[in-house]
């Protein structure tokens, strides 16, 4: 139960973090990618760009944050460094909300 919570409170930060990011500033891939390594590794999360959760819970930021259209297939392909499974693994969790 513990791991399922603490699974939960990470993406939660991963969700929360993408929505007041995308919402307040300006889209810097370089300060954004780090703030979510930063995120992921006080979490144990090593490799965060494969990690499946990471990808959804960024895609449900997304949706979140309002993000629509080409800006958001620009951000998507981006923040996925244009790899196709984690570019799903975003639109997934895009299309939860």
């Amino acid at each position: 139960m513990f791991i399922i919570k603490k699974n939960k409170a990470y993406k939660n930060k991963i969700i929360n973090y993408t929505t007041v990011y995308l919402s307040t500033a300006e889209y810097n891939r370089p300060a954004f990618l780090k703030g979510i390594s930063e995120i992921a590794t006080e979490n144990g999360i090593t490799s965060w760009q494969d990690d499946k959760a990471t990808m959804i819970a960024i895609g449900q930021g997304l949706r979140k944050a309002r993000i629509t259209g080409s800006v958001y297939e620009t951000y998507k392909k981006s923040i996925a460094n244009s790899k196709e499974l984690r570019m799903m693994n975003i639109q997934k969790g895009y299309n939860m909300q």
